[in-house]
């Protein structure tokens, strides 16, 4: 209940400093006896209409301020494990599961149509996917409505604008020690931690086991 409290309190802190400066600040205690899905929470964000998103162990929640709407395997997801989000500004949430033995490892990434609440592979919404969707290691906002895509095989750094995927660089020293398998040779990249940090449009940080580490 303490970590969703912060969770809430730090989105809500966010909007703030975007944009209005008339606001008054609250915090209060909500856990799985509210309808939250699960004690473990990974992640949150706020979309454009002001309600928050939570991944967690058991499904990914949208909270009103008043009540929670769980969505899971049942309504689409390919698994429950949510362990980050991310949001363009064509109102896709970009939707990262874990592994269940390694919650913090990325499984699988696909997108969940806000619009129509619908989840879409990755092909269908960038038919030209320059990768295949089983080599993105993370997906994360960068403190804007950009989405940054980190990709294995070969390691390449992704963005996404108007026109659609973008490359941003290629991590060239990563490549060579590579051995192409992502499940034993690749770190937990978040956003926050040793992994990854995005922030203010750039990539502030990028961290692969004892190799060199990328500032973009």
């Amino acid at each position: 209940p303490f970590f969703l409290t912060v969770i809430i309190y730090t989105l809500f802190l966010g909007c703030i400093k975007a944009g209005n400066s008339n606001y008054n600040i609250s915090h209060r205690f909500i856990s799985v006896e509210d309808g939250l899905a699960s004690r473990q929470v990974f992640c949150g964000l706020v979309d454009d209409e002001g309600f928050i998103w939570l991944g967690t162990k058991n499904g990914l929640n949208r909270f009103d301020g008043e009540k929670f709407q769980l969505y899971t395997t049942r309504n689409g997801l390919s698994y429950n494990n949510v362990i980050n989000l991310a949001k363009d500004n064509k109102n896709h949430l970009f939707v990262t599961y874990g592994q269940q033995a390694f919650e913090r490892r990325v499984k699988h990434v696909e997108v969940f149509d806000l619009t129509t609440m619908k989840v879409k592979p990755l092909k269908e919404v960038f038919p030209q996917l320059p990768f295949k969707a089983e080599e993105v290691l993370w997906v994360a906002n960068d403190g804007t409505q950009n989405v940054f895509m980190l990709v294995a095989n070969p390691f390449r750094l992704y963005y996404i604008t108007a026109q659609g995927l973008q490359l941003k660089c290629e991590l060239t020293e990563w490549n060579k020690h590579y051995k192409g398998d992502i499940k034993e040779d690749v770190c937990f990249h978040r956003t926050i931690g040793s992994g990854a940090v995005f922030k203010n449009g750039y990539a502030a940080l990028l961290s692969y086991f004892n190799e060199p580490v990328y500032y973009i």
